[in-house]
């Protein structure tokens, strides 16, 4: 009994690994790419790439469950009037005195 074409037969290693392009997921390619891109068309690449990193560590983030830290940088990136949190100290007040 010969087999004529064996690629008909792989079984992949693991079932629930999702494509990847080169080493992101193609959701993550696109969160680092298209700010990217975008930045590159009005000459302002470095800061789509920041920004697209930006956007995928905090999708990383997210997927792992931690749900909190988007909480937290809400808090020490935007005002408190964001956030609801009416009585907590600011978040650029470093020293306090009591």
């Amino acid at each position: 009994m010969s087999v004529e074409n064996p690629e008909q037969y792989l079984v992949p290693e693991r079932l629930d690994e999702p494509y990847r392009f080169m080493i992101f997921t193609v959701e993550e390619a696109v969160m680092v790419f298209a700010p990217t891109m975008i930045g590159y068309t009005f000459d302002l690449w470095l800061q789509g790439l920041f920004l697209g990193l930006c956007l995928f560590f905090g999708l990383r983030k997210i997927r792992q469950g931690n749900d909190d830290y988007l909480i937290y940088s809400k808090y020490w990136i935007f005002p408190n009037v964001t956030s609801g949190m009416r009585y907590t100290p600011r978040s650029y007040l470093r020293t306090f005195y009591s």
